[in-house]
């Protein structure tokens, strides 16, 4: 996996890797790392879950920076095609799709505890 160091692989059995590996995309605040459990150990496949700016998931562009954090069952943007990538060994089961200009402004809003509260 490109991006993976030797504190990648946790105890428990999951992952903690940069949120560019996945999505190519990152944001200036720090928000740019998830934790990926395979909690499916025994069938050997992770389960994803994507952050995606605006402009990825195809609701606009700067006029929509503002746009809020939501989340959506699956993948959606360029996840589409990571997921056909991952074949068997990982499934997008979700994806987070949020503003830029938003995520920087409600950084108490955005994290990652209010997700499910939160959309």
């Amino acid at each position: 996996m490109q991006g993976a160091s030797d504190t990648t692989l946790k105890p428990d059995g999951s992952l903690e890797v940069e949120l560019q590996v996945i999505t190519g995309a990152t944001s200036e605040v720090g928000f740019n790392k998830a934790l990926v459990q395979d909690k499916e150990k025994e069938m050997g496949k992770l389960r994803v879950v994507q952050y995606i700016n605006q402009f990825f998931a195809q609701v606009g562009g700067e006029d929509k920076a503002d746009y809020p954090m939501e989340y959506h069952e699956g993948p959606m943007g360029p996840g589409l095609a990571f997921q056909q990538a991952f074949g068997d060994e990982a499934e997008i089961v979700g994806t987070i799709v949020c503003g830029d200009s938003y995520f920087g402004e409600n950084t108490d809003k955005v994290k990652a505890g209010n997700l499910k509260e939160g959309c």
